[in-house]
């Protein structure tokens, strides 16, 4: 964790940047996941659950010390109560995210089941309301005398954001040849121009 005020926030800026990739990677590994079916491979999921499991953990880590520092060392804590708020809400949204995943499996096994479709419908508003409050949060974070702008990972290095952590692999069966579908190992987002072209 950076101990300069500036850097400091630099870095809360990248790792919610990260957030956004490592949920971009959850959402194409499921994905991935349901194509599988009817006979799932769900080992290879259970893994990349893990791995993104393993992500939002070191994420969350390290926002919270910067939080700390916050509060402590730069006697912000205006600034660290927002952080607090903050990581509330993004620990809902992944309990969202997973109970949109899994409602999306029974909706695929149960075709018929009206009520499937309703409750994905019911996640999804949940989702949205949970988002429009996690910007509302952000924006007054930036207004609260940040001498930096919410986007300055996005001007830095908006692909090596996850650099520094080891990349999720998913890989279906009947893929043959392919590369995994989420990312590759040691390697960053370069040269995934299909990638890239979906986000």
């Amino acid at each position: 964790v950076p101990t300069d005020f500036k850097a400091l926030i630099q870095r809360f800026y990248q790792l919610q940047a990260e957030r956004v990739e490592t949920y971009q990677l959850f959402e194409e590994g499921h994905e991935a996941y349901l194509r599988t079916g009817p006979h799932y491979d769900f080992d290879h999921y259970r893994q990349l659950v893990h791995e993104i499991t393993q992500a939002f953990c070191g994420i969350s880590k390290e926002v919270l010390e910067i939080k700390e520092k916050l509060h402590q060392e730069f006697d912000r804590p205006a600034l660290s109560e927002h952080i607090e708020k903050l990581q509330s809400k993004e620990k809902q949204k992944l309990e969202l995210t997973a109970k949109l995943q899994l409602a999306r499996q029974r909706a695929q096994d149960h075709p018929e089941d009206e009520d499937c479709q309703e409750q994905i419908q019911e996640i999804k508003h949940e989702i949205i309301k949970n988002k429009e409050v996690l910007s509302e949060i952000m924006q007054d974070f930036n207004l609260i005398d940040i001498p930096l702008q919410p986007d300055t990972c996005l001007r830095t290095q908006p692909k090596n954001c996850l650099s520094s952590r080891r990349r999720v692999e998913f890989c279906s069966p009947g893929l043959g040849s392919q590369e995994p579908l989420c990312s590759r190992s040691g390697r960053g987002r370069e040269g995934e121009s299909g990638s890239e072209e979906r986000q």
